[in-house]
């Protein structure tokens, strides 16, 4: 992660993955932009992206703490280019979940969801992740219960058996790892491919829930 592969231009957000070629190891080099405010329930959030054509996990996602002790809404997690044939339906399919940890101890439950599943009268239903931009959204109702969106529609929800307690951060990456449930291993040639390896946030909007 280094900060020279995100930045800001012509009104979108980018984060690229380019090619290391100092490393023969660790040659997937890519970007992390995180919220600098922090933000609980009850609220809604969602952004429009495009994703990066890469097998690498495009995410969207809420996070504060480390892999010991936090608190982490994965909103999307989505690879519209597996490279390996396991997960056939991923270029389609919107892998969400959550993540409570505490002293090591991980409680986790996923809701994924797919382009498939919306409605008839949704202008992306069936359409992959990198043919065009989508809309991804959680609401964090309570304590305990995130309901996701996609495209303007529910997109599956999880309900936590202890309390989310942290406010969180709203966090962009692009990354990538190989193994079977990422399934992401780009070759070398695809990280040179600007018409591919970036991906694309248009916007953010976040709301907070308040009495009238």
């Amino acid at each position: 992660m280094v900060d020279t592969n995100s930045g800001v231009k012509d009104g979108y957000l980018w984060i690229k993955a380019t090619l290391d070629a100092s490393s023969d190891d660790s040659w997937f080099k890519t970007s992390r932009v995180h919220s600098k405010a922090r933000i609980s329930f009850p609220m809604y959030t969602e952004t429009r992206l495009k994703v990066a054509h890469l097998p690498a996990y495009n995410t969207f996602w809420l996070n504060n703490g480390d892999a010991n002790d936090r608190d982490e809404i994965d909103i999307i997690e989505i690879n519209s280019k597996p490279a390996c044939g396991e997960n056939t339906e991923y270029p389609w399919q919107m892998n969400s979940q959550y993540f409570i940890v505490k002293e090591g101890n991980t409680e986790r439950k996923k809701g994924p969801w797919s382009t498939k599943k919306l409605s008839k009268g949704n202008t992306r239903k069936d359409v992959a992740w990198n043919e065009d931009y989508h809309v991804f959204g959680a609401w964090w109702k309570d304590a305990h219960t995130v309901q996701f969106y996609l495209n303007g529609e529910p997109a599956g929800s999880v309900v936590s058996r202890q309390p989310f307690t942290l406010e969180q951060e709203l966090i962009w990456d692009l990354w990538t790892q190989d193994s079977p449930w990422v399934c992401g291993l780009p070759e070398k040639e695809e990280l040179l491919d600007d018409s591919r390896n970036t991906m694309k946030v248009d916007w953010v909007r976040t709301w907070k829930l308040v009495s009238e």
